[in-house]
Parts: structure tokens; sequence; C-alpha cells
């Protein structure tokens, strides 16, 4: 049950859980759902080009996107050997088509599924500074480790261009 929390929150434009753990912001057109164990930012981002959960920093440049980032033991992210990620655009399937109006599915297309390419800079707090982010092919399979670097706590690094799924361990 999402409620009105706080009216004055963001010039009364939010829309919160009673828990605060969901914020869905019409004015920076944006959902975060900030959890100890799931942490989701979900926007526009030329309204609004970062943003920070518990333990996540996300800065994308002008693109939608939702960034999906998950502990899948009881601990917390902060405290997890493992975490999985997602980092996805806009997506479709091949040959899927709207109406002129783009208000009607006209053909829905097969796979593959085609994806916004985002470059996100994503910063993690954790308390594990030997985490490796490793992309993952769309079959599951690892690939090679990406760049990233651990400072003050924090692990911080690009997305590519090649996933949309990532673990981290």
């Amino acid at each position: 049950d999402i409620t009105t929390k706080d009216k004055s929150l963001i010039d009364g434009t939010a829309i919160a859980s009673e828990n605060g753990q969901i914020l869905r912001d019409l004015k920076d057109a944006s959902l975060v759902v900030n959890t100890p164990r799931s942490q989701v930012v979900s926007s526009f981002f030329q309204n609004k080009k970062s943003f920070e959960t518990n333990d996540m920093s996300i800065a994308i440049d002008g693109q939608f996107a939702t960034v999906a980032l998950s502990s899948p033991s009881d601990k917390p992210i902060s405290q997890s050997d493992k975490l999985y990620l997602i980092v996805v655009g806009r997506a479709e399937n091949t040959g899927f088509s709207y109406s002129f109006a783009r208000n009607k599915a006209i053909a829905r297309g097969q796979g593959p599924i085609l994806t916004d390419h985002i470059d996100a800079q994503i910063s993690i707090r954790t308390a594990n500074p030997a985490l490796k982010v490793i992309p993952l092919s769309t079959t599951g399979e690892k690939l090679p480790a990406i760049p990233s670097k651990y400072e003050d706590g924090r692990l911080s690094f690009t997305t590519s261009a090649d996933t949309i799924y990532y673990i981290i361990e």
C-alpha cells in the first residue's frame, strides 16, 4: 500500500510507502526502492542525473534506466559476499512495433531482446574489499571481470555495453 507519507516531501510531488522504503517522485519521474537487501532506481536520468540509496550511488547521463542491486543472502547489501546487479534501459523484442500514436502494440516481435546501451557509474558501499564485478552473458555465462576500484569502503565501476546482468562476488 503506497500512501502519501509527507506532503512537504519534495514539494508535495512524492508518494512514499508507510515505511519509507519505496518512493515515487513525480517531479523527477523516478521510483526508488531502498531496503537493506534490495535497492532499485528507475528513472529518466535527464531530469536528475544521479541518485543515492543507502548503499548505492548511480550516475547516468540523460537516459531512461533501471538499476537494481540485490543481496541473495540474508545479509544486507553492505555485508554480503555476493550481489546481483541489473542495469537496463529501454528494451523490446526484435521486430516489435507500435501504432502511430504509440499507444497499441501492432507486432510483438521475437527474440533477441534489444536494449539501450547504458553507461552507468555505480558505487556500492561494502565491507568486502575483494569483490569483483563480473558481467554475465544472456545465457548466464560469466564474462571477464570489468575494472573496479575499492576505496573508502566503496566499490566503484562503470557498466559496459556488453550486458545488463552482473554478479558481484
